[in-house]
């Protein structure tokens, strides 16, 4: 509203009116309406500065969308740029009530990420047993296209430690640092991590609770691994080089954290209920279709 003067303001409010008087018609019917010579007090301006103002009309979305046939998926399997061993450096990042174990596989430099605490009651745990879930969902993600962990470091966390005999009895070596070392790989992206997420809650328009405030962290780790790392040498993202599928940004940057959309319903009829809903994106599938 601070781009438009009072009248325009004031104006753009009498077209939305309008289109509610007039039936809910598609704001091109409107406009060719207004234009036609009949005796309106808006111009297709006023219609314009609205949607600009306000975005779409969404009581016109909730009744009118019709439901959109999903995109066909890219089935071609194409070949990695990296298929080397990879190191997996682990450690525990905490951020208000959450403990995230977080990972960065070297050289493919591809970050990821797990919740150690209850999303029933968000509350942390360090024991081994879900520790040992967190870096077991790490080495599969991996071994799905085919990398290999040979190594895993980590500072002194006593849950690793505890499970370093399990993991060693996969083919995958446990190196800890000693007492008070710390792995500077893992360490450096925690602070990255942690300087996105202050910067997406300086941006969104509400104080996001325990649950929205974790998939936002898994939401920032999806980004990072779409940004080209100078790890390795390479000029492609690493999820380039662990999918082999090149970004898209119609497909991958379709939305952000915390934007407001109407969500088409799963199945649409001719019932008189609404078609979409009111919806907060969290995260990204990450899958073919987008």
């Amino acid at each position: 509203m601070k781009c438009y003067t009072k009248r325009e303001i004031e104006q753009a409010r009498k077209a939305r009116e309008l289109l509610v008087r007039m039936g809910f018609p598609t704001v091109q019917q409107a406009i060719r309406a207004v234009s036609s010579g009949s005796n309106f007090d808006v111009t297709s301006r006023d219609f314009e500065v609205a949607d600009a103002i306000w975005g779409k009309d969404v009581a016109s979305l909730k009744g009118k969308t019709k439901k959109k046939s999903t995109p066909v998926a890219d089935i071609n399997i194409n070949p990695t740029l990296a298929r080397q061993d990879q190191v997996l450096s682990v450690d525990v990042m905490f951020i208000q009530k959450l403990a995230v174990l977080i990972g960065v596989a070297t050289p493919l430099d591809l970050t990821l990420a797990t919740s150690l605490s209850s999303l029933d009651l968000l509350r942390p745990s360090r024991a081994a047993s879900i520790v040992r879930k967190g870096l077991q969902y790490f080495l599969g993600v991996l071994s799905s296209q085919n990398f290999k962990t040979q190594l895993i470091m980590t500072d002194g966390e006593g849950a690793v430690a505890k499970l370093q005999t399990e993991i060693n009895a996969l083919g995958v070596e446990v190196d800890i640092s000693g007492a008070g070392g710390h792995v500077a790989r893992v360490e450096r992206r925690i602070q990255v991590l942690k300087e996105r997420v202050r910067a997406h809650r300086h941006h969104l328009p509400f104080v996001p609770s325990l649950l929205v405030l974790l998939m936002l962290i898994l939401y920032c780790v999806s980004r990072l691994n779409y940004e080209p790392s100078s790890v390795g040498g390479w000029t492609a993202s690493p999820r380039e080089l662990f999918t082999g599928r090149k970004v898209d940004a119609r497909r991958d940057f379709r939305c952000g954290f915390g934007d407001y959309v109407q969500s088409t319903v799963p199945e649409t009829d001719n019932a008189p209920k609404s078609r979409t809903e009111d919806a907060v994106v969290m995260l990204p599938t990450g899958n073919r279709t987008g």
